[in-house]
Formats: structure tokens, C-alpha cells, sequence
């Protein structure tokens, strides 16, 4: 079977399914090959991932309950669900016209920002792997590149980059990337990408402040079904990092933790898990 004819059996499940995401399990050689000709041949239309699944060839229920887990759908990325804090004109930016440049620090949001400018937007794509083909993303009036320093160093992405860049010019089309750093910081490898990429509309995310970092680890505990005590969270909040990352981080390995060890989350769970 090609491309299309796995693109129309993927089409008749989401019908079944009603819309809702699907996701294309296999080995890493078949998502490699299949994983950017198949997000072509289906179109904007479909939501779907195409994901790696690699199981552990070991013994006991710990194991199984580690690959379970990792097919676990992170939480769901939405404007709704995006803690605004002090980036009151990000949505502004995100549904302009102008090419965006959105960038900061790891665990600020941009990820978040991306998939949900991509989810409620038609005729879009988000590409955030660097092994994605850029040939043929000019059928999509709104590309998004998620970590774009995947893409800038080398000459011949770059170049092709420049191509997909132009052929969007002529078509009133857009891209929307987000960056670690701003693009001035940015080293390209070809002066026609640098030039235009200056020419982006350019937002800088800021941090979220401690209350609202609070905030949103007990949101993303609750979506996960964990309850927190007023005792743990005030514990919390003097002894992880200040960052959204760090927050993240330490909820990952605590649900994944008491899940393993079928254990509630506690003080004392607390200072073993995270070795405080």
C-alpha cells in the first residue's frame, strides 16, 4: 500500500473515531520513512502522531506499567489551558498575519503555543522534527517549525528553507517558528535566511510568575488524576526549581513513580523520589 492508501484507511478511522487525534504506531524504520510523506498525503484536515514505540524486552509488571506509560498523550495544548501571565500580547501576535518569531527559555510554552496556533488554525501544519522533508509544506498556508534551530547550520536545509519560504510569499502564506533564542543570536549558515528571517514580527516569552507556576503544576496534577495536599504543595514550593521546566520535570517523575510503586504522593514520597 503507498502513501495515499495508508492516508485514506487513516481518514476512514478518524471518521470512526469522530475527529479525535489518532496516533500511527510502528518501528522506528517504518516511522521514519512513512512519518512526513504520510502527514503530505493526508492533508491539514486530519489530526494524527506518528510515534516510535520501543518496548523492553524485560520481565514483571514494573516494565509493563513503564511502556504503558509511555503512550500516555501529554496534556491537552490549548489556548484555554496556556497560562497567559505577563505575555498579554502573545495571542495578538500568534493570529496576525506576519511571519512570528516566538522565543525563550525551555518549558516556557512555546510547544504549547504551537500546537494550539496549529489545532485552531486551517490549512496548517506544525513540523517539529528536522528529518521532516520540507518539499511539498508550501500546500499549507501556515507552517509552523517548533525549535527552529533544528533547521538552521547547514546549507542545504537552509537553502531549502529559503525555497519553502518564498513559494509561501506568493501564495499569502505564513510561518511561525519558536526558538530557544532570539533571531539576532541566531547563526545561520546563509545570509538569504538570515535576512528574511529579520524581517519576522519577534515576541519574547516571559516567565511565569511563582504564584501562577503553583498554579499550574496543581492543574496539570489534577488533569492527571493526582491528588496533592495543601501540605505537600506549600512543601513544594520552597524546594523545586523556580522554573516551569522544573516544576514539570518533577510531576513527570512523581506521577510515574507512585504509578510504579502504587504509592500516594507524600512528604516522605516526595524526599525519595526527588531526593530532597
Amino acid at each position: 500500500m503507498d502513501y495515499f492508501g495508508h492516508a485514506a484507511v487513516v481518514r476512514e478511522r478518524n471518521r470512526q473515531h469522530g475527529g479525535k487525534p489518532l496516533w500511527l504506531l510502528g518501528s522506528s524504520r517504518i516511522c521514519s520513512r512513512f512519518r512526513d510523506r504520510l502527514r503530505i498525503a493526508l492533508g491539514p484536515q486530519i489530526a494524527c502522531r506518528v510515534a516510535q514505540i520501543t518496548v523492553r524486552e524485560l520481565d514483571g509488571e514494573r516494565c509493563l506499567k513503564e511502556s504503558t506509560l509511555q503512550l500516555r498523550p501529554k496534556e491537552q495544548f490549548t489556548y484555554e489551558r496556556y497560562r497567559v501571565g505577563l505575555n498579554h500580547q502573545v495571542f495578538d501576535r500568534l493570529l496576525s498575519s506576519q511571519n512570528l518569531w516566538l522565543f525563550g527559555p525551555p518549558s516556557i510554552g512555546k510547544t504549547h503555543l504551537a500546537h494550539a496556533l496549529v489545532s485552531s488554525s486551517k490549512n496548517a501544519i506544525l513540523v517539529d522534527d528536522p528529518t521532516y522533508n520540507l518539499l511539498g509544506l508550501e500546500r499549507f498556508s501556515l507552517v509552523v517549525f517548533d525549535d527552529v534551530e533544528q533547521w538552521i547550520g547547514e546549507r542545504d536545509v537552509e537553502a531549502q528553507f529559503v525555497g519553502l519560504y518564498e513559494q509561501l510569499v506568493v501564495s499569502n502564506g505564513r510561518i511561525v517558528v519558536t526558538s530557544r533564542i532570539g533571531v539576532n543570536e541566531t547563526e545561520f549558515a546563509l545570509a538569504d535566511l538570515e535576512s528574511r528571517m529579520r524581517l519576522f514580527s519577534r515576541y519574547e516569552l516571559q516567565p511565569l510568575p511563582s504564584d501562577e507556576r503553583i498554579e499550574l503544576f496543581c492543574d496539570l496534577a489534577a488533569d492527571r488524576g493526582i491528588e496533592i495536599s495543601q501540605e505537600v504543595i506549600d512543601y513544594l514550593k520552597t524546594r523545586i526549581g523556580r522554573s516551569q521546566g522544573d516544576l514539570l520535570e518533577a510531576l513527570e517523575l512523581l506521577d510515574h513513580e507512585s504509578i510504579v510503586e502504587q504509592r500516594r504522593i507524600t512528604i516522605p514520597f516526595i524526599k525519595q523520589t526527588l531526593q530532597l
